[in-house]
């Protein structure tokens, strides 16, 4: 089972380059329910922002790119081999 912080690394990673809402449930494996949670959630820390346009785009931000290489930091320093 994984914890809130690998569920937004997971979405961090996602929306490196601008993706829809679709792309990030299949590739954070997350349910909608729960992505849009976790969403709503990143977009109010300005960790993902929400593109302009047409089709609604989520798009990491700088803050939100320092944030992922935090985690992925953290995840290598106390990884277990």
């Amino acid at each position: 089972m994984r914890g809130k912080y690998e569920i937004v690394r997971d979405i961090l990673k996602a929306t490196r380059n601008s993706s829809r809402k679709t792309s990030i449930v299949y590739e954070a494996n997350l349910g909608f329910q729960q992505a849009d949670k976790y969403l709503d959630v990143l977009r109010k820390k300005e960790l993902l922002k929400i593109s302009d346009g047409e089709n609604v785009e989520y798009e990491i931000t700088e803050k939100g790119r320092e944030v992922l290489d935090l985690l992925k930091g953290l995840e290598e320093k106390v990884a277990t081999p």
